[in-house]
């Protein structure tokens, strides 16, 4: 099974995070399994997003 993955943009959105945050954490290795896309973004791992972030933050609206 591919485990679940998110851009930095959709990332922040679904965890109310600002996108600078979020680039710090895959800057200082908090962010397990991120990789660098193609055109210079990033595939986010959700399980190591959940991880970094406050319980309950993660898309409030649906499950991902």
């Amino acid at each position: 099974m591919t485990e679940a993955m998110v851009s930095l943009s959709e990332a922040a959105r679904r965890s109310g995070m600002a996108t600078t945050t979020i680039r710090r954490w895959i800057e200082t290795g908090k962010l397990d399994g991120t990789l660098r896309t193609a055109t210079g973004g990033y595939s986010i791992p959700v399980t190591a997003l959940i991880g970094q972030l406050p319980a309950g933050t993660w898309d409030k609206v649906s499950n991902p």
